[in-house]
Formats: C-alpha cells, sequence, structure tokens
C-alpha cells in the first residue's frame, strides 16, 4: 500500500508542477511557438541586412568625398602655380586618378561606362595633378551601378576655359556629401549626381 501511495503522490505532484509552471505532460515546444521564434530571426536578419548595406554605401561615400577634398585642393593649388586649373584632355570628362583596374563592367583605365559613352583616366592630367601631390587617392572601387550593363567609378574631371567641374556618383536619392546634388535616373536607377565647380 505504501507503494501505491507513493506512485500517487508522485503523479499527483507532477500534476501539480506541470499545472504550476505551464509544462507540457509531452515536453518540448508546439509547432506554433517555433515559428514565432522563425519569424522573429528573420526579421532580425532582415534589419541587420539593411542596416549592414546602409553604413557600407555612406562608408563608400566618405571615401569618395574626402578623395574629391584631396583632388580640389590640389587642383587649386596647381591653378595657384600654373594660373589655369589641370587641364582634361580638350575639355572631355576624364578619370582621376591612376588606378582603375580592368573589371567584368570596366576596361582597364575606364571610370565611366554608360549607353556607349566611356571616359579614361588621362596621363597628361594626372602627371599635372601630380607635380603637386605625388599619390593620387584610389577611388576605383567607389563604384556605382547603372543598369543594362552600364557602372560609374571614381570621381570625373572636366576643365572648361578657366573653371573646373569634379563629379562623382552615388547610388539612390542620398545626399551629396560635398557639392550640388543633381538627381538622375540611368537605365531606370536613382542615382545621385554630385558635382563641385571650381572658378
Amino acid at each position: 500500500m505504501n507503494r501505491k501511495t507513493n506512485r500517487a503522490n508522485s503523479r499527483f505532484m507532477r500534476a501539480v508542477n506541470h499545472k504550476k509552471f505551464g509544462g507540457s505532460p509531452r515536453g518540448g515546444f508546439t509547432i506554433v511557438e517555433l515559428l514565432v521564434v522563425i519569424v522573429v530571426i528573420a526579421i532580425l536578419t532582415a534589419i541587420t541586412i539593411v542596416a549592414y548595406n546602409g553604413i557600407q554605401s555612406r562608408a563608400r561615400g566618405s571615401k569618395i568625398v574626402a578623395a574629391l577634398d584631396v583632388y580640389e585642393k590640389t587642383a587649386r593649388l596647381y591653378k595657384e602655380e600654373n594660373g589655369v586649373y589641370p587641364s582634361s584632355d580638350d575639355g572631355f570628362n576624364v578619370c582621376l586618378g591612376d588606378s582603375y583596374p580592368a573589371t567584368s563592367l570596366f576596361a582597364e583605365g575606364e571610370c565611366y561606362a554608360v549607353g556607349g559613352s566611356s571616359y579614361q583616366e588621362s596621363q597628361t592630367t594626372n602627371d599635372q595633378f601630380k607635380t603637386v601631390v605625388s599619390n593620387l587617392p584610389d577611388v576605383s572601387d567607389a563604384s556605382v551601378d547603372t543598369g543594362a550593363g552600364g557602372a560609374i567609378r571614381g570621381i570625373l574631371y572636366q576643365r572648361v576655359g578657366n573653371e573646373a567641374i569634379m563629379t562623382y556618383y552615388i547610388a539612390g536619392d542620398q545626399p551629396c556629401g560635398r557639392g550640388h546634388k543633381y538627381p538622375s535616373q540611368f537605365g531606370g536607377k536613382p542615382i545621385t549626381t554630385c558635382q563641385v565647380e571650381l572658378e
């Protein structure tokens, strides 16, 4: 009889403990609980990916703005010494810098490949900048996909008369770190054109 009483007490205590602490006699999680956890993890992952992409984009933007500062100061110093800004191959746009490697979207030395138009780095322009600063900043990895196989990277430079313009591009509709903002569309994608005018 003592054994029966112990078993009955044991069963009774297990039942009380399950009710008291919200447990189920089987243990484990229900399918609804597992689905809720999976949904929460998916939401947190999506938030993290969006935040990470935003951080990467801002970092690329900061790098190109820092390089733009160097190029702008260099161009102004060149003008002080020579009376004009560095040339840009008969007034056409050229790529600032001399480190534009070939990629799947660009030929070597190319920084602009959109709709059949192409701009290259210019040895003459780079040599003129290097009379002031020996190491030019590398911005070849600051690239924007324009869609339909086109892309832009780095900083474009153009001298027109006694003035010069430096242009860079940012994916999406974003504020320019430096210069005037010109929202535009390339291949249906919003791209921000940022221009710094040197007078």
